[in-house]
């Protein structure tokens, strides 16, 4: 004897435990700057351009402003774990390379490429861009610093403190492409 059963496809949906959500603050969040902090920034970032603006002209052989008038370094491309095949397009193209870095603990190289002679800083990574398109390029940026005005700054030793037993003392250093020392010259 033949029996037809009918099969319906297993439905198996695991279902997660249903958690509690915590609701949102009821404390109000501050959405703006007070009037007196707003006026702090617009005379930190008037005196940071002011500086910028010091510094191009200072240096004008060395510095320029890139598109968005920050400070870069003239005729300078940084380029991030450049290929060899970008490298060697690039030389063709009739840059050359500065320098190189190699980031401690990773793989990852930067390269400093100079333009050609005659060659606008904006032109040259324009130009590198578009001989290697999947390539990281960037301009030399010059870290300005920034946060606090010297008033507001609390007067430091000018030695560090000695490390207590058994600890060493604290090692201070920037990674910023732009910090990595490029001119003697530029004041």
């Amino acid at each position: 004897m033949w029996v037809a059963s009918t099969v319906t496809p297993v439905q198996a949906q695991l279902r997660l435990p249903t958690l509690p959500v915590p609701g949102l603050p009821l404390q109000a969040v501050p959405g703006a700057l007070n009037p007196l902090d707003a006026r702090s920034v617009d005379r930190l970032s008037d005196l940071r351009h002011l500086e910028i603006g010091r510094l191009i002209r200072t240096n004008r052989r060395l510095v320029e402003a890139d598109p968005r008038g920050e400070p870069i370094v003239r005729n300078e491309i940084l380029a991030l774990s450049l290929t060899e095949t970008a490298a060697l397009r690039a030389r063709s193209a009739g840059f050359s390379v500065d320098r190189e870095q190699t980031m401690a603990g990773t793989d990852i190289r930067l390269t400093v490429l100079k333009a050609p002679s005659g060659m606008s800083t904006k032109k040259a990574l324009s130009e590198l861009r578009s001989l290697d398109p999947t390539g990281t390029y960037d301009f030399n940026h010059i870290y300005t610093g920034g946060g606090a005005l010297l008033s507001d700054v609390p007067a430091v030793s000018p030695t560090p403190p000695a490390a207590t037993r058994g600890q060493t003392a604290p090692r201070v250093g920037c990674s910023t492409p732009g910090s990595i020392p490029t001119h003697s010259g530029i004041s």
